[in-house]
């Protein structure tokens, strides 16, 4: 509840009770307006809280309010001895050592009335006033009091006495807002007088006490404590009021009249019997020495509020002046106007013109004579038209006249006394709603509002309000359709104490769909004050800034996830593109791009898991794509899992590469001389060496022919395996065996049918890549050229040997043997490739070295002869097996030879011991190494 709107310009009031205040409640009551009238008017409850935030029972502040909106007073009441001394406790709980409110004062001091000040500051009558630095009284508080509830139900009813509200927070002084009923009232029953309303002044028998006041030493503030003794008197009839005052000084008056025209006499009248207002007829009245129309005007100055509130926060606005004296007992309308400022010199001439029905703010129709049914009194006029007219202007004076309606004869004469008051009450509009926030992420406009996924979504706001009472908040949301916003949603009410966050939880927010929205939030009145103005008008703050988000409720097209090649990134050791290949091995490192799939251009994260993984990895990014690249550790299927999370966190469907990750291999040697698994792999694996290479797979070959060893008689079980030159023969291995990041080794021994065609191309073995060779060790025609080499150097006029890679940038690079190919006679062929040293491997080098057997008719030398050739690397990734005796072309086999082959090995590492070349060659079986090797390894010393 606000205090009286009755400050300086730089003079603030503020009221405070140190008691927490529940919801509050809208009541209608009886109300007496006059002789033989009754109507309704309303009351404000509010009830006062424990220091848990629980009701007291019994305890409340009531707000009564007259029908017409002129007039409203706070008031505590306590109904019983058990709710004061829970009231007592609450307000200690508060930090107070006694139930008392306080009247604080900025720009000015509360001093005591002329009369004299008591040992607390306070006049001998109670009363006190604010003086601003100028000397001026800007506030009166007259008197603080309490009463309880002693008169007996016969004198309510006798006396039928009915109170008036005064418009403020006080109740004026002890006389003030009581009006004798005529004879009609007087006629009510007991229990209806019984039943009179208290809430604005004591009724007739109660008893009444003046309430400890006491003014702060520096003047800033007094306070108004309850009298104990009252509480405490086991006499005391409950319920008892509590009620502070402070009401508004006149700075200004005077009386202007039309017989003097040009004289201010007037001004500042004095006379306690009140100077008239209406037709004074000379020789009909003693008081009349002329006959004149006399008019009185009081100005109201200090109005500070009136600078800075808004016409819609006043609720009454109530002008008081002291009737003493009525031409007769009939009832006479005096009206009120909104008259221009005064001084010290203004007349008939300067005001009587603002006297005009545009002016007219209001009218009573009443007498107050002694003697007749009503007496002097305090009479009250709604002069809030007028004020709201002020506060329109930022103006801080307020200037009101009183005029009979009746200027015809001294029927309408009427007296009033100098010490007219106003009493303004307003309630500030609450203040514009802060901490604005979307579903917590604050408040934002433009190209960063957050993008959301939820049907609805969360807002919040905080609402305050200057006056403290009980914050609502509504809240509209706009959605920007075909370039124009358009309202889709208002919000019902929220309610919560002042400062207090509001949201929209439970107001029953529409489904959004996908768009971009904004919203902003409109802090209103607690609906029972709303509920004091007239017709009901909500009472609302200046809406919030706007605040924008989007809503994306569409996830994401699933990520599409690609194996990269060597080309594409210097890391990737294997490509691991096909889950029906044994591809790469572990260690080595694969690379993966996951690129954004459809629906996803506002994507800012990845997700993604590969198989050996127990969590999953994200990676802030706004890219169209990201890499990843990682080292298989065990050999196994595996695959690799991405997702795509966009700006409003959805989340895309799973993106998968499938792929087999090959055993490891280290060495192969096939000897063929198993007659009962001729492919089995007969090298031996060392304690921390990987798998050798394993066996071979044989289709359609004759495994039963006869090996260099036991061609030339060396042994009779050495066999071979013996080629047709037939498509259906097959000899693979069961895994990728060459790794061509490193330097290899491979060897065998050949021979070539007598019939085959010299000037065609046959295969040795190869190592596939994608359905084409990327490795080949071949017998080549003499005329067969490549892009970067000639024709083979023999000049026999029969083809060579060759070792052919191909590189990543997908070239062939080849070394071709330094002599012709013999055919029909046993060789044996040694191929290396040696990874060089430098970076970018612009010095890797293949090798080449052939050893000529001949026949056992016609032996040939066997010395060993090496071809050399360098180039710049690396080489491709093979992925599929090695294959003997064909080759591969656009995924189909190739080059298949007549013929025979036998001892095949393949090494990992470049040639260390040449000599070991030269012994394989010369007949070395496999197994016949040094002391320190399983097998005859010329990559070892």
């Amino acid at each position: 509840m606000t205090d009286p709107g009755v400050t300086d310009a730089g003079v603030s009031v503020g009221f405070e009770l140190p008691l927490g205040l529940g919801v509050a409640k809208v009541e209608d009551v009886a109300n007496g307006s006059g002789a033989g009238e009754s109507s309704v008017g309303s009351r404000v409850s509010w009830p006062v809280l424990d220091a848990g935030g629980s009701p007291i029972v019994g305890a409340r502040l009531l707000a009564s309010v007259e029908p017409d909106a002129s007039g409203m007073v706070p008031v505590l009441r306590v109904d019983s001895p058990d709710a004061f001394k829970a009231v007592e406790s609450a307000a200690a709980a508060a930090g107070s050592d006694q139930v008392a409110f306080e009247m604080t004062l900025k720009g000015a001091q509360w001093k005591p009335e002329p009369d004299g000040a008591g040992p607390d500051g306070v006049a001998s009558d109670g009363t006190l006033q604010a003086v601003n630095p100028e000397g001026e009284v800007v506030l009166v508080s007259p008197v603080a009091r309490q009463w309880d509830a002693a008169g007996s139900e016969s004198t309510a009813a006798e006396s039928g006495s009915r109170t008036k509200t005064s418009g403020s927070k006080s109740s004026g002084s002890t006389s003030s807002g009581t009006e004798s009923s005529d004879s009609a009232s007087a006629s009510k029953t007991a229990s209806e007088a019984a039943a009179a309303d208290r809430a604005g002044a004591p009724l007739s028998g109660d008893e009444v006490a003046l309430m400890r006041t006491k003014v702060a030493a520096n003047g800033r503030s007094f306070t108004a404590a309850v009298d104990e003794a009252m509480v405490n008197d086991d006499r005391t009839s409950w319920p008892l009021h509590f009620d502070p005052a402070a009401t508004n000084s006149r700075s200004e008056w005077t009386m202007i009249e039309s017989a003097l025209p040009s004289s201010s006499s007037g001004y500042k009248f004095s006379s306690d019997n009140g100077t008239g207002v209406g037709r004074c007829v000379y020789g009909v009245a003693a008081e009349c020495n002329r006959t004149t129309t006399k008019r009185l005007i009081w100005e109201f100055g200090g109005l500070g509020e009136f600078t800075v509130l808004e016409p819609r926060e006043l609720i009454s606005a109530s002008f008081s002046a002291y009737g003493t004296h009525s031409y007769s007992c009939t009832d006479k309308m005096v009206k009120s106007y909104r008259m221009a400022d005064l001084t010290s010199t203004s007349t008939w001439n300067s005001h009587a013109g603002y006297f005009t029905s545009d002016r007219e703010m209001g009218n009573r129709t009443l007498h107050h004579k002694s003697g007749c049914p009503t007496g002097p009194k305090w009479v009250e006029f709604n002069v809030l038209a007028g004020a709201k007219q002020k506060v329109e202007w930022n103006d801080d004076t307020f200037s009101i006249g009183l005029a009979a309606a009746d200027t015809s004869s001294m029927a309408g004469w009427k007296r009033y006394r100098w010490d007219a008051k106003l009493e303004v009450e307003y309630n500030r509009a609450p203040n514009t709603p802060t901490s604005l926030s979307t579903d917590s992420r604050g408040c934002v406009t433009g190209s960063t509002r957050p993008l959301l996924n939820e049907p609805t979504v969360l807002l919040s706001a905080s609402a305050s309000d200057p006056d403290g009472d009980l914050s609502r908040v509504r809240f509209t949301l706009q959605k920007y359709v075909s370039g124009a916003w358009s309202t889709t949603w208002t919000s019902g009410y929220t309610t919560a104490r002042s400062g207090s966050p509001h949201t929209t939880s439970g107001l029953g927010m529409p489904s959004l769909a996908t768009a971009t929205y904004r919203w902003r939030a409109t802090a209103y009145d607690d609906p029972n004050i709303a509920k004091l103005r007239p017709n009901d008008v909500p009472f609302g703050s200046t809406p919030s800034a706007w605040c924008e988000f989007g809503v994306d409720r569409t996830d994401p097209g699933a990520p599409v996830v690609t194996a990269l090649q060597p080309s594409e990134d210097s890391r990737v050791q294997a490509v691991y593109d096909d889950p029906d290949l044994d591809l790469g091995g572990v260690g080595k490192t694969g690379c993966f791009k996951i690129t954004r799939g459809a629906n996803s251009s506002d994507v800012v994260k990845y997700e993604y898991q590969f198989s050996n993984q127990a969590s999953v990895t994200t990676v802030s990014s706004t890219s169209s794509s990201i890499v990843v690249c990682w080292a298989p550790t065990v050999a196994n299927t595996g695959w690799l899992k991405a997702w795509t999370v966009d700006k409003a966190l959805n989340k895309s469907t799973q993106g998968t590469a499938n792929f087999t990750v090959a055993t490891a291999r280290e060495d192969g040697i096939w000897s063929f001389d198993d007659v009962d698994d001729p492919g089995r792999d007969v090298s031996v694996k060392d304690a921390g060496e990987q798998t050798p290479a394993g066996s071979l797979v044989l289709d359609g070959v004759d495994h039963s022919v006869k090996g260099p060893h036991g061609a030339f008689g060396a042994r009779d079980d050495d066999y071979a395996l013996g080629f047709s030159g037939s498509a259906d023969e097959d000899v693979h291995s069961e895994a990728q065996v060459v790794d061509t990041t490193q330097s290899f080794v491979v060897s065998a021994h050949v021979k070539l049918d007598d019939a085959i065609n010299p000037n065609k191309w046959t295969s040795i073995l190869s190592q596939e890549y994608n359905g084409n060779d990327v490795i080949r060790l071949a017998y080549r025609p003499h005329t067969a050229s490549t892009s970067s080499t000639a024709a083979c150097p023999s000049t026999e006029g029969t083809g060579c040997w060759v070792l052919l890679v191909k590189t990543s940038s997908n070239t062939w690079k080849q070394v071709s043997s330094a002599r012709a190919a013999k055919i029909g006679e046993w060789v044996h062929l040694t191929a290396e490739y040696d990874k060089g040293a430098v970076t970018n491997q612009a010095d890797d080098t293949l090798r080449l070295w052939t050893c000529n057997a001949g026949t056992p008719d016609a032996p040939r030398d066997a010395e060993v002869v090496r071809a050399d050739a360098s180039f710049t690397g690396p080489l491709a990734l093979p992925r599929g097996e090695l294959y003997i005796g064909h080759s591969h072309y656009l995924g189909e086999p190739a080059d298949h030879i007549k013929g025979v082959i036998d001892n095949i090995r393949v090494f990992k590492g470049d040639v260390l011991a040449e000599a070991k070349v030269r012994r394989m060659c010369q007949g070395a079986e496999a197994w016949q190494g040094q002391d320190e090797d399983k097998f005859l390894n010329p990559t070892q010393n």
